[in-house]
């Protein structure tokens, strides 16, 4: 776990911002939940907060309260905006933007959000 958490933006207070943000969050509580306890066998048992991490339950786990996919932090969707800025940073590009995300964090339609955030950029479709 020391090297995958090596490549999180893993400041302390970055990462008591996603706990709260996981608490807080009905959707994420409920997944966590299920990734503690277990996920129903069939999606429609699943709550309609949790229905969208069902495809990838199987790649779902949690450390110190922190949910992860695989080795990236699942950011919940308050914190969404504020890491897709830390992505956007330097204004990489679509590519290099997605593969910056992939290193550290995750959540659904991550990539669509990528997208959308470097093409409403001016100074990355000047490039």
């Amino acid at each position: 776990m020391s090297s995958v958490r090596s490549s999180w933006p893993s400041s302390d207070q970055f990462l008591n911002k996603i706990r709260e943000q996981t608490k807080s969050d009905p959707s994420f509580s409920c997944v966590m939940k299920y990734v503690l306890e277990g996920w129903p066998e069939l999606k429609r048992d699943v709550k309609l907060a949790a229905r969208n991490f069902f495809p990838i339950r199987g790649e779902l786990s949690c450390w110190e309260n922190i949910l992860l996919k695989g080795g990236q932090i699942v950011v919940p969707f308050a914190l969404r905006e504020d890491i897709l800025e830390k992505i956007h940073a330097g204004h990489l590009g679509v590519t290099k933007c997605k593969e910056r995300a992939k290193q550290a964090v995750w959540w659904p339609r991550i990539a669509s959000d990528i997208c959308d955030k470097v093409s409403a950029c001016h100074e990355c479709t000047e490039k």
